[in-house]
């Protein structure tokens, strides 16, 4: 069945990752070093192919969307406003996201939160699209 392969390969890029901190002690995901060529290009591929620059939020996402493939759970956006704020004041591009959330379900929404929840959900579920895609893929062809 592909799930369970796009899982296990899920679990083996998962163990490419790791925590670091950077000098003025802010946590960040990073691939780690030696890690197979496929991993860095998976998140090329969670960054829009290069549309976007390597942004520490994507990377936070792209460790979600391997979470959510190998332990098979949903997607959840942040609960704390200063992390919706923070996410949002980090790309320009990420008031898309808002809009487009904003769009789809505008007359169900009750407050900017709900709003800025909906987008980066829409952001999480992009690139958990995105990832998925790429796992997919590279099963398909068989490259390791």
């Amino acid at each position: 069945m592909v799930v369970s392969h796009v899982s296990k390969k899920a679990k083996e890029a998962l163990a490419y990752f790791e925590k670091a901190n950077r000098t003025n002690g802010v946590e960040f995901w990073k691939v780690k070093d030696g890690a197979p060529q496929w991993v860095t290009d998976l998140c090329f591929s969670a960054h829009s192919e290069g549309a976007m620059l390597p942004d520490d939020w994507r990377y936070v996402f792209i460790v979600e969307a391997l979470v959510a493939l190998e332990e098979e759970i949903e997607l959840e956006p942040d609960i704390y406003t200063s992390e919706l704020c923070a996410w949002l004041a980090s790309n320009v591009n990420r008031v898309g996201y808002v809009d487009d959330a904003r769009d789809e379900w505008g007359g169900d929404l009750k407050s900017i939160f709900d709003e800025l929840q909906l987008g980066q959900l829409t952001e999480k579920r992009d690139v958990f699209d995105q990832v998925t895609a790429f796992l997919e893929a590279l099963i398909e062809e068989g490259r390791e």
